[in-house]
């Protein structure tokens, strides 16, 4: 375990921590000791205590904002997935029929062109008995 030393509020601390996480506990300790001083400054409140559950409030409260803003972000992201999801599907469908259109515009186009040259024949024969009689 490593022994840090940290400030809050104009007092020292020593604080024991996991090895390697002495930066990170220096850190979250002068957010804290920043809110402290803000608490001070702002509302003028007398007494280490009080400035140190004030303190600890607000942070609370920030930390409870940011989980709430987080839930809804996953939330409005689980909705846009589900879009998402959704007009893929549709765009899957719509690529399909569109596909089956095509494939109906060649059949009609090769049967156009079946009954053109059945057509065509039967001018031709009849030109013919036309012109042996």
């Amino acid at each position: 375990m490593a022994q840090v030393d940290i400030m809050i509020g104009g007092r020292n601390y020593q604080l024991a921590c996991r090895d390697g996480d002495e930066n990170r506990l220096r850190f979250l300790a002068d957010i804290v000791d920043k809110e402290v001083a803000k608490v001070s400054e702002q509302l003028h409140v007398a007494g280490d205590i009080r400035r140190l559950m004030l303190a600890s409030l607000l942070l609370a409260d920030q930390n409870e904002d940011i989980k709430s803003e987080a839930s809804d972000a996953e939330s409005q992201n689980q909705q846009l997935q589900q879009q998402k999801d959704q007009l893929t599907e549709s765009l899957k469908l719509c690529q399909e029929k569109l596909k089956m259109e095509q494939e109906e515009k060649e059949r009609l186009a090769v049967l156009i062109e079946d009954y053109a040259e059945r057509m065509e024949n039967i001018v031709n024969r009849l030109d013919d008995e036309a012109q042996a009689s």
